[in-house]
């Protein structure tokens, strides 16, 4: 199995689906032209999958004994699967490798889906299952458990006989199975291949395909209700693709391509670092335990680390305000505006997204008294480089002063005069 990292992400916030309406110009705000079949740019300034957005492509193991499937009846709801060699379906859905691409144009987001397989015969039915988490390594045979979670997706293709116009729809993962398929007409557009095509995928050695053997699609995620505009997001972290025997949801599933790694491009992180000072220690110190909010929603501890890391932006601008705890003075603004426009997540190694740090200082309340043994027998002021603490004692030659809090690492120097 080849993989190819594929900076871009998807997201999802409502259940949508897909019904191609036939050929005709690109989905509105995008160049891609997801509905000619093909691989190349006809039309100057566009994109097609020889330029694709954010590309990923994952390519199957070789056709034969070596090459793997799901095997023991495995159909869509199971999450306990298991891995076979050389047991592929007939050739019409041995898929040979996949495509996954997309961007965020002018806050529209889209995903732009192709395969190709083996065989120009009959129907397809082919479904691309989109997941947060990353799955098992599926290259290797036995039993398997699938890494799914709540709002995962499945996007079906499927067309008919001699049809290269698809229908496509969504299902959603509920926790414990996957929804009812729901369709869109007008939010996406395809088509397979109605003549030979040079299948160059992700750069990958150049294949001819004959009609039917290709097939891509694309999908306005906005206009079907999967991401709302200007919405959070939810990264999704692989995708993969599979073969069905029928036009059921519930037959068996055989041939698959291996996942491969997505991050949708409409979302970002926040990475917030505390610090305050601490006697005896050079340098500020992280503080653990500080609450911080992000745009006004609960607070979040930073860790031992004096960190806090908040995921799943929108590529905008958000504020980050922090609960300055009992006992410290904040040193600078509480509330910060940080603009997300780097695509990354709280995990990633190296981490590239935004960060913002906040840093206090201890309070310590000061007090001088002074107490004169006899009434009246003596007189006494106090003069202080911190006017809060001067006064002068009354008739008795008592006294006392508390200053405001004061920020730790100060140094205050006072002179007192007694019985002037």
């Amino acid at each position: 199995m080849r993989k190819y990292a594929w900076p871009a992400a998807l997201v999802v916030a409502a259940l949508a689906a897909f019904m191609v309406a036939g050929a005709s110009a690109n989905l509105t705000g995008s160049t891609f032209e997801g509905n000619d079949g093909n691989l190349v740019v006809n039309t100057a300034g566009n994109t097609d999958w020889d330029n694709a957005p954010n590309l990923s492509v994952g390519e199957d193991l070789p056709t034969g004994g070596t090459d793997n499937a799901f095997g023991q009846g495995t159909s869509e709801n199971d999450t306990n699967v298991t891995v076979v060699t050389g047991s592929i379906p007939n050739s019409k859905a041995d898929l040979s490798r996949f495509a996954v691409a997309g961007e965020t144009v002018n806050n529209v987001s889209f995903i732009y889906l192709a395969w190709s397989r083996e065989n120009d015969s009959g129907s397809v039915n082919f479904d691309f299952e989109i997941n947060k988490l990353a799955q098992p390594n599926l290259d290797t045979s036995g039993p398997k458990t699938l890494n799914r979670s709540a709002g995962d997706l499945n996007i079906s293709y499927a067309f008919q006989g001699n049809s290269l116009t698809p229908t496509l729809g969504v299902r959603i993962w509920s926790g414990t199975a996957w929804g009812a398929e729901a369709s869109l007409s007008g939010c996406s557009e395809g088509a397979g291949n109605a003549a030979t095509i040079s299948d160059t995928l992700g750069g990958l050695a150049p294949v001819n395909r004959t009609t039917g053997q290709f097939g891509e699609a694309a999908i306005n995620l906005n206009c079907a209700g999967i991401i709302p505009p200007g919405g959070a997001c939810e990264g999704f972290s692989s995708a993969y693709v599979k073969s069905r025997a029928s036009q059921s949801f519930n037959s068996e599933i055989k041939d698959f391509i291996a996942p491969i790694g997505l991050q949708f491009a409409s979302c970002g992180a926040i990475k917030v670092t505390k610090t305050t000072k601490v006697p005896g220690q050079v340098g500020p110190q992280p503080q653990a335990g500080v609450l911080f909010s992000l745009d006004g929603g609960a607070g979040v501890a930073t860790d031992a680390n004096g960190q806090v890391c908040f995921n799943g932006l929108s590529l905008a601008s958000h504020t980050v305000t922090e609960t300055v705890p009992a006992g410290y003075q904040a040193d600078g603004a509480t509330t910060k505006t940080v603009t997300v426009d780097n695509v990354a997540n709280c995990t990633d190694l190296p981490y590239l997204g935004e960060t913002v740090s906040f840093t206090n200082s201890p309070l310590t309340d000061v007090t001088i008294s002074v107490d004169s043994k006899a009434d009246g027998g003596t007189a006494s002021s106090v003069n202080c480089d911190d006017d809060s603490l001067d006064f002068t004692t009354g008739t008795n030659g008592d006294g006392t002063k508390t200053s405001g809090a004061v920020a730790g690492s100060k140094t205050i120097t006072c002179v007192i005069v007694i019985d002037p």
